[in-house]
């Protein structure tokens, strides 16, 4: 009769051992887990950087990145977020640096609070083009985060910033290009107005800003081209010089007129310069003018261009 008890105590005294036992493997594992997870947080440097803590939050990720070699500048290429209440603004930015730490330097000397607005410096990596780089412009507005656009860097940033009016420019996009010699088309510049959250163009301020381009055009539009003397290659290479200098004046005119709504001027223009143009500098400066919206932000203008909320991958 009392095999079964002592059995039974056997029994548990066994189970308990067992457990006790799974406590320990457990414990252990978890333990080796935690240092390997110590030692690789050790030997891998971090992907992500605060570059603002407030008003307005952002921060950078890596994407990708092509380290700097002897006496050459690395390229690195991040993920910049700036925190909205309602969704977040995603931009991307590759910036030339000796090392990763000077890139993250960069990038955060690049992110300016001036209230009310927040300015994010990117660089899109396209060479030389002059849109290639801008400043994304944010407003803190009733303590909403609102995007008002980006403007062109041409080396003044965001010191040409004054109150609540801003200066960008106007460059061709690829379609114009096409349509046009890359000398023909202009860049002009664009004043630029906040009104409630909204950039506005200001007509009558752009249209004086950019008045020493129109009276240089001007003046070489008084004199066309004639025509070629002789035959001698110098004389020919000198007409041609000429006609695509007055072609370029009459393309920067032209442009400008459009885009600030100066319809008077730009029709005199057109049937002034007509009889001195070829039927394909006609077509081609037509096209071109189609092509351009009049007192639009270049922003508003060209969506895909300037889209923040892009899809992004990595690269391995």
């Amino acid at each position: 009769m009392t095999t079964a008890p002592t059995f039974v105590s056997r029994t548990r005294g066994l189970r308990s051992l067992l457990r006790s036992a799974a406590v320990l493997v457990a414990g252990g594992v978890a333990c080796a887990l935690s240092v390997n997870a110590s030692a690789a947080a050790e030997g891998t440097a971090p992907q992500s950087w605060s570059l603002r803590a407030g008003p307005i939050k952002a921060e950078a990720r890596l994407l990708h990145e092509d380290p700097a070699a002897p006496q050459l500048s690395g390229l690195y290429v991040f993920t910049i977020t700036v925190h909205g209440d309602a969704s977040d603004q995603l931009m991307t930015t590759a910036i030339r640096a000796s090392s990763l730490d000077e890139a993250v330097k960069i990038a955060r000397a690049g992110t300016v609070w001036r209230s009310p607005y927040l300015f994010v410096h990117l660089d899109r990596g396209v060479g030389n083009r002059p849109d290639g780089r801008r400043e994304a412009v944010f407003e803190l507005l009733q303590g909403k985060l609102l995007p008002l656009g980006q403007l062109i860097d041409l080396g003044e940033g965001i010191n040409d910033y004054r109150g609540r009016h801003f200066v960008d420019y106007w460059v061709p996009d690829s379609a114009q290009q096409q349509s046009l010699c890359r000398e023909c088309a202009p860049a002009m510049r664009i004043q630029l107005v906040d009104r409630d959250g909204h950039l506005e163009v200001q007509r009558s301020v752009t249209w004086s800003a950019n008045q020493d381009s129109w009276q240089a055009n001007a003046q070489v539009i008084a004199h066309p081209p004639g025509e070629a003397a002789g035959d001698a290659q110098d004389s020919a290479d000198s007409d041609f010089a000429t006609r695509l200098s007055y072609f370029q004046a009459v393309v920067k005119n032209a442009m400008l007129a459009k885009y600030c709504g100066k319809t008077a001027d730009l029709l005199e223009l057109l049937s002034l310069t007509a009889p001195h143009l070829n039927a394909e500098q006609r077509q081609d400066l037509k096209d071109a003018l189609a092509m351009l919206a009049p007192l639009t932000p270049p922003s508003e203008a060209r969506p895909a261009l300037y889209a923040l909320n892009v899809a992004l991958k990595s690269t391995p």
